[in-house]
């Protein structure tokens, strides 16, 4: 019979393995697990991509002539499974620690920003997420159901599953009572936890008792794709979820930050913002008709493009914040909170709708893309600008 404690100690370096996502050390650690158990678990090999008896074909190779195509994290998921049932023949657990909770998806969010969290449920539906894996109180069928006390199911969320919280963050979600109250309950609770900011919020206004240092999705940023790729890998070993192809992965995946970005856009366009918000003047240019841009946003964006490099840089050091582009910092005065919040929120409106992207996780580079330099040459050509000048001669008398 194999010893408890042999059977522990592997299923503790398949969890390490798996938290790793490492390719190599999944491979290994396959291979050693089949030799050390190969005569003690029977059809321990069964059903491993590795040692399958159906050779994998990419043209005339088999599978180990092929190596990359075999899934070993896959292998390392299967063997788990294994281990864990031997574990509990020879060492038989009690009622009590059989009570293991399920995991569940709890995605706290302001419903003002519902249609974004539509999109985001969608995507978790496209990885392999079913309806009683989801709690989302602004969706149909994945909140409170009919005739139940709201604050009363939401605490038997919290006691009856392993609640993995996923953040929509936003300025709506600060403004959120009910949000707040989530989150600190999730924080009182130890919940394992990921954030995800939506376009025109920045990490900096991260504030309260999650790590605005955790490396998060940020829906407008450019490593936005490589981190939604991770969260989805990590979810699929957390909810051992039968894994999308990477194909379908992508499609799905830019699909969604497609939406969540024209979203943004057809927001920010059409918000509500009084009249002094356009340019003083902008010549019939059909590009910037009904453009509700502020007027330090546009003044901004086409000194930027005009940049050798067509980059905006902000920087946040000890000696104070500085917003540059070409020659220029919009922010000579560091003493001045308001000037300071103004140019900040102008640089984020550019970010929102994709007039400029940022270069980096850090957000201290951000780079015109080609539909700023269309909206900034017409800035410039309907109100005569001249980027030699000082950006100040025209935010004169605003």
């Amino acid at each position: 019979m194999i010893a408890a404690k042999t059977l522990r100690q592997y299923l503790q370096e398949c969890d390490e393995v798996l938290n790793s996502h490492d390719r190599n050390r999944a491979h290994e650690l396959v291979n050693r697990i089949v030799a050390v158990f190969d005569t003690e678990i029977k059809e321990i090999r069964q059903g491993l991509e590795t040692y399958s008896s159906v050779p994998i074909l990419i043209g005339t190779m088999s599978d180990y002539e092929a190596p990359d195509q075999i899934d070993y994290i896959h292998d390392v998921i299967l063997l788990r499974a294994k281990l864990q049932k031997e574990l509990d023949k020879v060492e038989p657990i009690t009622k009590a620690e059989t009570r293991i909770k399920a995991p569940k998806i709890f995605i706290s969010h302001n419903s003002k920003d519902k249609d974004y969290v539509e999109l985001f449920v969608d995507l978790l539906e496209d990885i392999g997420f079913t309806e009683d894996q989801i709690f989302c109180s602004s969706v149909d069928g994945y909140g409170v159901p009919l005739d139940e006390n709201i604050f009363d199911y939401l605490k038997r969320q919290f006691e009856s599953f392993d609640l993995h919280v996923i953040y929509i963050l936003s300025r709506n979600y600060y403004q959120s009572v009910a949000s707040l109250n989530e989150m600190g309950a999730a924080w009182i609770m130890k919940t394992r936890y990921t954030n995800i900011l939506l376009p025109g919020f920045d990490y900096s206004s991260i504030v309260g008792v999650i790590d605005r240092d955790k490396n998060s999705p940020k829906l407008d940023a450019n490593n936005s794709k490589e981190l939604l790729t991770e969260l989805k890998d990590s979810l699929n070993v957390e909810f051992n979820l039968h894994p999308i192809s990477s194909v379908r992965w992508e499609k799905k995946r830019n699909e969604f930050l497609d939406s969540i970005i024209n979203l943004y856009t057809k927001y920010s366009i059409n918000s509500e913002k009084p009249d002094s918000a356009l340019l003083p003047q902008n010549g019939g240019n059909a590009l910037l008709e009904g453009m509700k841009l502020s007027h330090e946003a546009m003044i901004l964006l086409a000194y930027a493009s005009k940049d050798p490099n067509g980059q905006i840089k902000y920087m946040q050091t000890l000696g104070g914040v500085s917003l540059e582009t070409g020659k220029w910092d919009f922010i000579s005065d560091t003493s001045n909170p308001r000037k300071v919040a103004t140019w900040k929120s102008a640089l984020e409106e550019l970010v929102g709708l994709h007039f400029v992207d940022a270069a980096g996780y850090k957000s201290e580079i951000f780079i015109v893309t080609c539909r700023g330099f269309e909206v900034a040459d017409a800035v410039i050509e309907s109100n005569d600008i001249d980027v030699e000048q000082a950006p100040d001669i025209y935010l004169e008398d605003r």
